[in-house]
């Protein structure tokens, strides 16, 4: 369990590229991956719209977020559009941020398939969290069983 837990403390800070298909489907919809950091950090990634048609690309905070859900419309951390791009948005502090994907004006009627790519650069609170709760655990296994290895072996004689 230590060991465990300190592979997931070190992928806290180490975490790898996410590559993953955002499906838009047809109509006022759009695609939304949530992410959580502590103490800020930056979102860097690459989008390619699979058939060359126009996205949104948007960062946005929780409060805004929850506008953009209600009403469709927002600017938030970070916005771009375009058939393809990078994008690097910087998350000032701790808390959890949405990275959308949504039609752009023009092309609501059909379904867009989004190829993206990914990376948060900071700290992810989940896998610390876990990797903490493993530890603590696996110290005191350990220190229990050197105590009853100390206990089952024999006492050295005297001289």
């Amino acid at each position: 369990m230590f060991l465990g837990g300190q592979a997931l403390i070190a992928s806290s800070f180490l975490q790898g590229v996410r590559a993953t298909t955002a499906t838009i489907p047809a109509g006022a919809w759009f695609h939304v991956f949530e992410v959580q950091i502590l103490g800020g950090g930056r979102i860097v990634g690459q989008f390619q719209d699979a058939d060359g048609r126009v996205v949104d690309v948007l960062v946005l905070d929780e409060p805004e977020y929850e506008v953009y859900a209600l009403i469709g419309t927002g600017e938030g951390i970070f916005s771009m559009r375009g058939t393809s791009g990078s994008f690097v948005a910087v998350l000032p502090d701790s808390g959890t941020y949405y990275l959308v994907f949504a039609h752009a004006a023009g092309f609501e009627s059909s379904e867009q398939e989004v190829l993206v790519s990914y990376r948060l650069l900071g700290v992810e609170p989940v896998f610390l969290g876990v990797g903490l709760t493993m530890i603590v655990p696996g110290i005191a296994s350990t220190g229990i069983g050197l105590r009853a290895k100390r206990a089952a072996a024999p006492a050295l004689p005297v001289d």
